[in-house]
């Protein structure tokens, strides 16, 4: 990690004003002199100004270094039944475990077993226990070394092979292939020169792979979303009709009632068009092959792939991440025609 310093944001359930004091205390003691870490938590921006929880909460996952999970049984529970704004963090989290599990610090704060405390997506992964208050500058301390990249237990370099394998190894007659000794690395000259650097050149592979798991990934949160939506509002529910691995049509119902559909359909890119990826909203224009709201297309920006807005979001001509995407065809979109 270069000297920027690191910033973390802490996610947390509410399980009473003493469990909310510890979590509390914790952001504090990684900011302090010794840690040096930006840490937050949701306090901090509530009592400031009039937030967005929802956005407050994306925006902190995403513009964080890490987000370090605080591991109850209370949270396992929210988080496995998408309940409130943990289970809301669940849905991104989700995501981020594909692109960056690395960037997920998990933190287990509970005296019982780990699997009381562990979301179902979550199990198998490390967790720092701090679970007992008498080792805490010990977890404390693996926590900041965490943060900081910086492993506590080194490796020592390899030494010399022992003096009665050596004396084996010598050749025996002038016949037999001598034992090379390593060559002595010389000190590279080079190494204070500017790098070379090469534009990476995408494949049209690299893009159908692309597109396919940028898809797939929508998709997966839009299904989430809607079971998550099923467990809050009495009388929701919804069907899936898959046509195809690149057509996937969603029916929106309310007490039996349809409000509306969502259509995903996939394009790979041809000749010297981008691939895309087309979104159909309503009771009609999702039976048109040729009818749809929304499109993101496949681009290249900063030797990456990205998905970039190209027809009618908010904000045209911008690049976002796939939570973004879903979050707001859910709000401009749907929830005017389920509220109806």
């Amino acid at each position: 990690m270069d000297n920027r310093r690191p910033t973390a944001f802490i996610s947390y359930s509410w399980d009473g004003e003493e469990h909310e004091k510890w979590v509390h205390d914790l952001v504090n003691r990684l900011r302090s002199d010794g840690s040096g870490i930006e840490a937050s938590f949701d306090k901090f921006e509530l009592y400031d100004k009039t937030v967005n929880l929802n956005q407050m909460m994306v925006n902190a996952i995403k513009d964080n270094d890490y987000v370090i999970v605080i591991l109850t049984e209370n949270y396992r529970n929210r988080a496995d039944n998408f309940q409130g704004g943990v289970g809301f963090e669940a849905e991104i989290l989700l995501a981020d475990l594909k692109r960056n599990r690395d960037k997920i610090i998990l933190v287990m704060r509970h005296s019982g077993d780990f699997d009381s405390v562990f979301p179902s997506y979550f199990r198998d992964y490390y967790a720092i226990d701090f679970s007992d208050d008498k080792h805490f500058e010990k977890k404390f301390d693996e926590l900041v070394h965490r943060i900081y990249r910086h492993n506590s237990y080194e490796k020592a370099p390899l030494g010399s092979m022992p003096s009665f394998l050596a004396a084996n190894l010598q050749p025996s007659s002038l016949f037999e292939e001598p034992i090379h000794q390593p060559i002595k690395k010389e000190t590279n000259i080079f190494e204070s020169f500017s790098t070379l650097e090469i534009r990476k050149s995408f494949t049209d592979l690299d893009k159908e792979e692309f597109l396919r798991s940028s898809y797939d990934e929508i998709m997966d949160q839009f299904t989430a979303l809607f079971d998550h939506a099923k467990t809050q509002t009495p009388g929701f529910t919804y069907q899936l009709d898959v046509e195809n691995a690149r057509k996937h049509i969603y029916k929106l119902y309310i007490h039996g009632q349809h409000k509306t559909s969502l259509k995903m359909l996939a394009e790979s890119g041809f000749s010297n068009t981008y691939p895309t990826i087309m979104f159909s909203i309503g009771n009609h224009s999702v039976f048109s092959e040729n009818s749809f709201n929304e499109m993101l297309r496949i681009e290249e920006k900063n030797n990456q792939l990205n998905l970039r807005i190209f027809v009618s979001f908010r904000s045209k001509d911008t690049f976002v991440k796939s939570t973004e995407v879903v979050k707001r065809i859910w709000e401009d979109h749907l929830l005017p025609y389920l509220r109806n």
